[in-house]
């Protein structure tokens, strides 16, 4: 018996006789007699011109070396005489007997299209995609190509009547023409990037000269020049989402969403969970809430109160909660909550919770035991002198029981719950420099339950609630950031007060049936929206922690408060928000299976 060795594999010799080992399961031989490949040239045979395409056939070989499985590809000719094919398609291929064949160079015939080019469906949009271009645009382009070109032509040549005029009037022609191709062109270049040259402007920004466009532009109207900026505040009204007064100051710090048609804070980038929860204890935490809706009733021609509180009482269910004809919130010093309902005789569609007081500004909420500190470090309420010079005398009561008893109100529960306040200060923008408010903190040991309720007073001359008397009169005297800056330069002691006066709202929020009654602790800081910014940067020089959507639903979930829709599943917003939630995931879900 001889061995022989050679490169490969070894080869036994008995008796003359050459015996192979077994082969490996890749050396077996793998039939070609069908083949998957995607069609590349289409192409014609013959005198006949036969229809015949070029395909490229992915192979895998085994390299031995490495034991690794390599792909290459192969190109064979097959027919195709149905012309059943188009360029890109995934067939399959089946290998002709000899006999059969045309010609020696084109050894396969199609079987099958497995995939047509432009068959796979976008799993989002469910449209057919043909190479980035979805199916329904290319027909409606061919459609309008159609209408603009090859009809009129169409016209023209199947006319047995040869009408041959004089004069020809083109003017008219080519107008009709050039509102065809202006169509066209609109519809064609409609979702083109900016980079093409046919496609029109998307916004009002762009249509602007290139170097005169800004990038502030988009949220700063006063950028634009003066002749549209009535067109951009139309524009911007319609939009959506809307941006909150602190919107630029949260995005840089927090994470965004659009959330009922704003574009809300929802959590900070950091890691905060447990420095706001012993803020909240300890501290103060604030929170933008100016996105709830503010719906005012305006009481005309001499009309009594009981007209609208019957008309509101039908979204009231006396068993729930209370009405709109409370007498503490008749009384105007009291902002009360409530459960609305569809109008019906069983109640059962609920709508939702919401809060009401009897007299347009954005909300901020204050969360902790010191929230009364920080109101105090915030604004600076107007002397007396001034009250009188202005006019505003009825404000002369409502100060001097707030310096009296501001500082004596200890968690707030020597007040009622809903307790409205309504103040006058100077502008915040004079008093944000400072950052130490332990001298606000008057020591007193002893819970001070005696103390008197605010003067019940509605008919201030300056008041939050007549907005458009505010815009018109009191807001044009407020300093530009640029002269209140000139105004500040070169001085040592910065202005005390200015001509500008803001109306404010402060409503005391008592903790009943808290886990937490430090945590529950609320004060709710109303201001117009023109002015909220210089109050929130206050806020912000005080030191106060500012918190998101998600952050302010965790306290709630700590202090035993209900958080609105998430736990009001039974509510219309509450049904909503689910299922949009489920959209969410399920969209998420595709998205990560195929891509």
């Amino acid at each position: 018996m001889i061995i022989q060795k050679s490169r490969r594999d070894p080869v036994i010799i008995r008796d003359n006789l050459q015996i192979k080992p077994n082969p490996l399961p890749w050396e077996l031989k793998i039939s070609r007699d069908l083949l998957l490949g995607k069609v590349k040239v289409l192409s014609r045979i013959g005198l006949e011109k036969i229809p015949c395409l070029h395909v490229r056939v992915p192979l895998y070989t085994f390299f031995e070396v490495t034991r690794i499985f390599y792909r290459t590809w192969e190109l064979h000719w097959a027919l195709d005489p149905e012309e059943k094919c188009k360029l890109g398609d995934v067939v399959i291929i089946r290998k002709l007997p000899e006999e059969k064949r045309i010609a020696s160079t084109v050894p396969y015939l199609l079987d099958k299209v497995v995939f047509a080019h432009g068959s796979r469906v976008d799993p989002l949009s469910k449209r057919r995609n043909f190479e980035g271009i979805y199916a329904d645009e290319m027909n409606l382009r061919k459609q309008l190509v159609e209408e603009v070109y090859n009809e009129p032509l169409a016209d023209m040549g199947e006319s047995k009547e040869v009408f041959r005029p004089r004069l020809i009037d083109t003017v008219e022609y080519v107008k009709a023409r050039l509102d065809q191709i202006a169509e066209l062109l609109e519809v064609v270049n409609s979702n083109a990037g900016c980079e093409e040259g046919t496609s029109a402007p998307r916004t009002l920004f762009q249509r602007l000269p290139r170097h005169m466009r800004r990038r502030a532009m988009s949220h700063n109207i006063k950028r634009l020049p003066r002749l549209i900026r009535p067109i951009a505040r139309s524009m911007v009204e319609n939009s959506k989402p809307r941006w909150l007064s602190t919107h630029i100051w949260h995005a840089k710090r927090f994470h965004m969403q659009s959330l009922w048609g704003f574009k809300l804070a929802v959590r900070s980038c950091q890691k905060t969970f447990r420095p706001n929860y012993r803020s909240s204890l300890s501290s103060a935490v604030i929170t933008d809430r100016s996105y709830l809706t503010c719906i005012q009733f305006t009481l005309i021609n001499n009309t009594k109160t009981s007209f609208i509180s019957n008309l509101l009482s039908k979204f009231c269910q006396k068993k729930s909660s209370i009405t709109f004809d409370n007498l503490f919130a008749l009384s105007g010093n009291f902002e009360l909550p409530l459960l609305l309902f569809k109008p019906s005789e069983d109640f059962n569609e609920f709508i939702g919770p919401c809060r009401f007081s009897w007299f347009l500004p954005n909300r901020f909420q204050l969360i902790g035991p010191k929230s009364l500190i920080y109101l105090n470090c915030v604004f600076k309420l107007v002397l007396d002198e001034e009250l009188n010079y202005l006019d505003c005398l009825d404000y002369r009561d409502i100060h001097k029981w707030w310096r009296l008893y501001s500082n004596k109100i200890i968690s707030n529960c020597s007040l009622q719950s809903g307790t409205l306040i309504n103040l006058l200060v100077e502008d915040p923008r004079l008093f944000r420099a400072q950052r130490s408010f332990n001298k606000f903190i008057e020591e007193n040991n002893e819970n001070n339950l005696n103390i008197p309720l605010p003067p019940n007073k509605n008919n201030f001359k300056i008041n939050i609630w007549n907005w458009k008397d505010f815009e018109n009169e009191i807001l044009p005297k407020r300093l530009s950031n640029s002269d209140f800056e000139k105004l500040c330069v070169g001085k040592l002691v910065l202005p005390s007060r200015t001509d500008f006066k803001i109306p404010i709202i402060l409503i005391f929020h008592k903790p009943q049936g808290c886990k937490n009654s430090l945590g529950g602790i609320r004060v709710d800081f109303l201001c117009p929206t023109s002015v909220s910014y210089d109050f929130w940067l206050a806020f912000q020089f005080a030191k106060c922690r500012a918190i998101g959507l998600k952050n302010w639903e965790h306290l709630n979930f700590e202090n035993g408060f209900y958080n609105f829709p998430n736990e009001f599943i039974d509510s219309f917003a509450g049904k909503r928000q689910l299922k949009e939630e489920i959209e969410l995931i399920e969209v998420n879900f595709i998205f990560n299976i195929f891509f």
